[in-house]
Parts: structure tokens; sequence; C-alpha cells
């Protein structure tokens, strides 16, 4: 018993709890440091800068030209990153309604071509962007063909009416993204248009002196 009781006994187990302690130490942080760089790595790829940016998007659309006032807005995007804080974007939107039967048929619709600048406000991670640009519109109308016949039994036929206008305007978007993937993003997006009197052709529908608002979303891939 004397043994376990010396100071050799006592050095030589403080040696092997020093050795121990400072292996197992090694070890974990060995562990981390993989585990840091990995991180590292991975926050790495996540932040990659990729210019060119291209998709699609649905929106409802309210105060538009077309008849009714409102409806679906169809967009196709093109966007290039400038930086990682602004881009410029170039997107066509289109508006289409149709009203009335085979005797009075009406049908109006509006292209709407928009160059924007698009950014962050506080940094390249932020998801919420805003964007200010100008915008050109097309904007058709036709009336159909109606019939009516007089006491004689005459048939007359008014010929279609056709309207074909052009505006300039300016616009403004807001947007949230949310990255499905390092190429795919999904947004939701809010656009208000303002559009001055047609500087060609000539209108039937009021509501081409003005503008519009909608909401909707787009996916976008990225590369």
């Amino acid at each position: 018993m004397g043994f376990f009781h010396s100071k050799r006994y006592r050095s030589v187990v403080c040696a092997i709890f020093t050795v121990l302690l400072g292996s197992t130490f090694a070890f974990f942080s060995s562990i981390g440091a993989a585990f840091g760089q990995e991180k590292l790595v991975s926050d790495k790829e996540s932040i990659t800068f990729l210019r060119h940016h291209a998709g699609i998007g649905l929106s409802f659309a309210g105060g538009t030209p077309t008849l009714g006032g409102n409806g679906a807005m169809f967009s196709a995007l093109y966007a290039y990153s400038l930086s990682p804080m602004l881009d410029i974007e170039a997107s066509l939107n289109y508006l289409g309604r149709t009203n009335g039967g085979e005797q009075d048929m009406r049908f109006s619709n509006a292209w709407i071509g928009d160059a924007t600048l698009m950014f962050r406000l506080f940094d390249a991670s932020d998801r919420f962007r805003i964007g200010a640009g100008v915008s050109f519109m097309q904007h058709s109308f036709a009336g159909g063909s109606s019939t009516s016949t007089d006491q004689n039994g005459v048939v007359t036929r008014t010929p279609m009416q056709i309207y074909d206008s052009g505006s300039l305007g300016a616009h403004l978007k807001f947007e949230y993204l949310i990255p499905l993937s390092q190429k795919l993003d999904f947004g939701l997006r809010g656009q208000i248009h303002a559009f001055s009197t047609p500087f060609s052709g000539t209108t039937y529908m009021p509501g081409s002196l003005g503008g519009s608002a909608g909401i909707g979303f787009f996916v976008r891939g990225n590369w």
C-alpha cells in the first residue's frame, strides 16, 4: 500500500492524466477545426456571386387598361448583376382580356416593357430588394362587328373598330427573394406602373392613360 501513497506513484498518475487530457483536447480541437473549415467552405459556396438571372412570373394587376380594369399579368425577365448589391433588369409583361359574344366581341391587350435598376438596401445577403425604372406600353383595343336589321329586313353590319396606342411611363417594384438553391430563387413581387397620355396612335380605354398596381410571384434561374 506504501507504493500507492508514494510521491513516485502520484507523479506517474499526474503524468498519465496530463497526457490523456492533452490528447483529448487535441482530438476535439481537430474535429472543431475540420467542422469550422467545412462550414467556411459551405458559407463561401452559399454566397457565390452569379451574374445572370432569368425567370417567369404571374401576378394579379388592378387598374389596367384592359377590359374590366384588372386581370392576370404574365411576365418574363432577364437581369444582370452589376454587383452583389445592384442588378439591371429587363422584363416584358402581358395583359389581355376578351368580353362579349359573337355579335359584339371586344378585345383589349397591353404589352409593357420595363427597364429597372434593382438594389438591396443593406447588404448583399439581404432578401428584400426595391427597384425603379422606365416603362413603355403598347395598348390595343378592338370592338367586334355587330349586326342590326331594319324594318325592311336589311341587315347592317358595323365594321370592327381598332385602336392602338403607345405610352411612356415609370414604375416601382418591391420584391422578397427566397433562395431554393444556389441556382434557383422564388420571389414575391409587388409593382406599380404609371403612364402618360399616349404619344402615338389613339386610345379608346380611359385606363390606358393611368397605370396599374399588381402583386404576384416569379421563379428565376441563376448562372
